[in-house]
């Protein structure tokens, strides 16, 4: 990126490219200091393991094992990612027949095989520690697989709509979230507790967070406590609205209603009205 008279302008340069074997739905990458591997999750054929100095393929996995009618469903990954802490030997993906996958380079089967919903899965997220991945699909399900038990667990309320992207903070336990339903949410990952929403006015495809640095001039009090929004690279949030207070399971206290019983009616019915003087 280049500054030049005041305006920012990005350019970029193509470094490698190859054509892939089938159609590609998601990409997962993982850099180390000795190598940069990709994941990429396609339709018409199996999770495919990419070694960008070497150029060629390192791993391709087999399919889950036929039924007991010798069926195979037809290889539709949708999402990918890799567990951190496994030295992109282990990758978390999600098919369009409503599966969650893992996989381990030692063995071209999945390790571990579970439905998740009724729907394709559309985005993964795993958490820093390895042993939690974040997933959605397209009905605005999201929930987590605890990979020590093997199993779903603490699901997120609120997207009306297809989950497109998860986005986890590396380093407060937050996670956002953006889907068809034009809304970004941002939850918490310990109490599942939506925590803010904003509608976005359009179809949301993809989110990350970003390292924002905010220096307030001297003397301008006021406006860094306006400004002061992202704090530590992480979000700090001064204003909350009322429907996302009431999203997030805080109850107000509202005023009495001004509203009758229908005891009180029929008694003001019951009540004698005065007579009123008549002029013949």
């Amino acid at each position: 990126m280049s500054q030049e008279d005041g305006s920012s302008q990005c350019s970029f340069r193509e470094e490698l490219s190859w054509q892939s074997t089938a159609s590609v739905e998601c990409m997962a990458v993982h850099a180390s200091d000795t190598a940069t591997h990709i994941a990429l999750a396609c339709n018409g054929s199996e999770l495919g393991i990419w070694d960008l100095q070497k150029q060629q393929r390192s791993y391709h996995a087999k399919g889950h094992k036929p039924n007991r009618i010798g069926l195979v469903d037809k290889p539709w990954n949708t999402a990918a990612a890799f567990l951190p802490g496994s030295d992109g030997q282990k990758v978390v993906v999600g098919t369009a027949y409503h599966k969650l996958r893992l996989y381990d380079v030692k063995s071209r089967r999945p390790a571990l095989d579970i439905e998740f919903g009724e729907a394709k899965v559309t985005a993964l997220a795993a958490q820093t520690n390895g042993l939690q991945v974040w997933a959605a699909n397209g009905m605005g399900k999201i929930e987590c697989l605890d990979l020590r038990m093997n199993k779903l667990q603490g699901s997120l309320k609120g997207p009306g709509g297809a989950v497109k992207s998860l986005a986890l903070h590396p380093e407060l336990p937050i996670i956002a979230s953006v889907g068809l339903d034009r809304f970004l949410r941002i939850h918490s990952v310990d109490s599942k507790a939506l925590l803010c929403k904003l509608y976005l006015k359009q179809h949301l495809t993809a989110v990350a967070w970003g390292s924002v640095q905010h220096q307030a001039a001297a003397g301008e009090e006021d406006a860094a406590d306006t400004v002061e929004l992202v704090a530590s690279g992480g979000l700090k949030l001064h204003m909350l609205s009322d429907n996302a207070i009431e999203d997030a399971g805080v109850k107000r206290a509202r005023p009495p209603s001004s509203k009758t019983t229908g005891s009180q009616k029929k008694g003001r019915s019951q009540r004698k009205k005065p007579k009123l003087p008549v002029q013949n």
